[in-house]
Protein backbone atom coordinates (compact mmCIF):
# COMPACT_ATOMS: atom_id res chain seq x y z
CA UNK A 1 0.00 0.00 0.00
CA UNK A 2 3.05 2.22 0.44
CA UNK A 3 6.64 2.27 -0.71
CA UNK A 4 9.73 3.51 1.07
CA UNK A 5 12.95 4.82 -0.31
CA UNK A 6 16.00 5.86 1.66
CA UNK A 7 17.78 9.14 1.08
CA UNK A 8 21.37 9.13 2.27
CA UNK A 9 22.61 12.32 3.90
CA UNK A 10 26.23 13.11 4.70
CA UNK A 11 26.72 13.66 8.41
CA UNK A 12 23.03 13.10 9.14
CA UNK A 13 20.88 10.03 9.66
CA UNK A 14 19.28 8.50 6.58
CA UNK A 15 15.88 9.88 5.70
CA UNK A 16 13.04 7.51 4.82
CA UNK A 17 10.55 8.87 2.28
CA UNK A 18 7.21 7.09 2.01
CA UNK A 19 4.83 7.22 -0.95
CA UNK A 20 1.35 5.81 -1.30
CA UNK A 21 0.76 3.31 -4.13
CA UNK A 22 -2.32 3.20 -6.36
CA UNK A 23 -3.57 0.23 -4.29
CA UNK A 24 -2.90 2.31 -1.20
CA UNK A 25 -5.00 5.16 -2.60
CA UNK A 26 -7.86 2.74 -3.30
CA UNK A 27 -7.68 1.38 0.26
CA UNK A 28 -7.57 4.93 1.63
CA UNK A 29 -10.75 5.81 -0.30
CA UNK A 30 -12.55 2.77 1.13
CA UNK A 31 -11.40 3.58 4.66
CA UNK A 32 -12.40 7.25 4.37
CA UNK A 33 -15.95 6.24 3.39
CA UNK A 34 -16.33 3.56 6.09
CA UNK A 35 -18.36 4.42 9.22
CA UNK A 36 -16.38 5.75 12.15
CA UNK A 37 -15.75 3.25 14.93
CA UNK A 38 -16.52 4.35 18.45
CA UNK A 39 -13.34 4.97 20.42
CA UNK A 40 -12.96 3.39 23.84
CA UNK A 41 -11.85 6.05 26.29
CA UNK A 42 -8.96 5.06 28.54
CA UNK A 43 -7.26 7.22 31.11
CA UNK A 44 -4.55 6.16 33.51
CA UNK A 45 -5.07 9.45 35.36
CA UNK A 46 -8.75 8.75 35.98
CA UNK A 47 -7.99 5.25 37.16
CA UNK A 48 -5.45 6.59 39.63
CA UNK A 49 -7.88 9.25 40.84
CA UNK A 50 -10.64 6.66 41.25
CA UNK A 51 -8.43 4.96 43.84
CA UNK A 52 -7.17 8.29 45.17
CA UNK A 53 -7.84 7.58 48.84
CA UNK A 54 -5.12 4.92 48.76
CA UNK A 55 -2.28 7.44 48.24
CA UNK A 56 -1.46 10.80 49.83
CA UNK A 57 -3.64 13.60 48.45
CA UNK A 58 -0.55 15.54 47.38
CA UNK A 59 0.37 12.79 44.90
CA UNK A 60 -3.04 13.03 43.21
CA UNK A 61 -2.64 16.80 43.04
CA UNK A 62 0.79 16.38 41.45
CA UNK A 63 -0.64 13.98 38.86
CA UNK A 64 -3.25 16.58 37.90
CA UNK A 65 -0.71 19.42 37.88
CA UNK A 66 1.49 17.49 35.43
CA UNK A 67 -1.50 16.55 33.26
CA UNK A 68 -2.59 20.20 33.20
CA UNK A 69 0.92 21.36 32.28
CA UNK A 70 1.07 18.81 29.44
CA UNK A 71 -2.19 20.10 27.97
CA UNK A 72 -1.21 23.73 28.49
CA UNK A 73 1.95 23.00 26.47
CA UNK A 74 -0.17 21.31 23.78
CA UNK A 75 -2.31 24.47 23.55
CA UNK A 76 0.85 26.46 22.84
CA UNK A 77 1.93 23.93 20.20
CA UNK A 78 -1.52 24.04 18.55
CA UNK A 79 -1.35 27.85 18.38
CA UNK A 80 2.14 27.76 16.82
CA UNK A 81 1.15 25.01 14.40
CA UNK A 82 -1.95 26.90 13.30
CA UNK A 83 0.10 30.02 12.51
CA UNK A 84 2.66 27.96 10.60
CA UNK A 85 0.06 26.05 8.59
CA UNK A 86 -1.81 29.22 7.67
CA UNK A 87 1.43 30.93 6.64
CA UNK A 88 2.89 28.04 4.63
CA UNK A 89 -0.31 26.68 3.07
CA UNK A 90 -2.51 29.73 2.52
CA UNK A 91 -4.93 28.94 -0.27
CA UNK A 92 -4.34 25.16 -0.16
CA UNK A 93 -7.64 23.31 -0.85
CA UNK A 94 -7.15 21.10 2.26
CA UNK A 95 -6.37 23.99 4.63
CA UNK A 96 -9.82 24.19 6.21
CA UNK A 97 -9.78 20.43 6.91
CA UNK A 98 -6.33 20.65 8.49
CA UNK A 99 -7.49 23.53 10.68
CA UNK A 100 -10.63 21.63 11.71
CA UNK A 101 -8.54 18.74 13.01
CA UNK A 102 -6.21 21.14 14.79
CA UNK A 103 -9.21 22.87 16.34
CA UNK A 104 -10.43 19.54 17.73
CA UNK A 105 -7.13 19.05 19.55
CA UNK A 106 -7.20 22.62 20.85
CA UNK A 107 -10.74 22.31 22.20
CA UNK A 108 -9.95 18.94 23.75
CA UNK A 109 -6.82 20.19 25.51
CA UNK A 110 -8.64 23.31 26.72
CA UNK A 111 -11.38 21.09 28.17
CA UNK A 112 -8.73 19.03 29.98
CA UNK A 113 -7.14 22.20 31.39
CA UNK A 114 -10.56 23.39 32.58
CA UNK A 115 -11.29 20.00 34.16
CA UNK A 116 -7.90 20.05 35.92
CA UNK A 117 -8.60 23.52 37.33
CA UNK A 118 -11.99 22.38 38.61
CA UNK A 119 -10.55 19.16 40.05
CA UNK A 120 -7.71 20.97 41.80
CA UNK A 121 -10.27 23.21 43.53
CA UNK A 122 -12.17 20.14 44.75
CA UNK A 123 -8.98 18.54 46.06
CA UNK A 124 -7.88 21.80 47.71
CA UNK A 125 -11.14 21.79 49.68
CA UNK A 126 -10.45 18.20 50.66
CA UNK A 127 -6.97 19.17 51.83
CA UNK A 128 -8.30 22.13 53.83
CA UNK A 129 -11.89 21.33 54.79
CA UNK A 130 -14.08 24.08 56.18
CA UNK A 131 -14.80 23.44 59.85
CA UNK A 132 -18.37 22.36 60.49
CA UNK A 133 -20.46 24.76 62.50
CA UNK A 134 -21.66 23.35 65.76
CA UNK A 135 -25.11 24.06 67.08
CA UNK A 136 -25.36 25.57 70.51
Amino acid sequence: LATRRTERNKGKPDRHVYSITSNGLSELQLWLKAPIRREKPRSELLLKLFFGTRIPLLESIQHIDRYRADHQKLLEIYAQTEKQIKKEHSGHPDLSFWLITLSFGRYRSQAFVNWCDETLKVLAKRAHPTPKKTRS
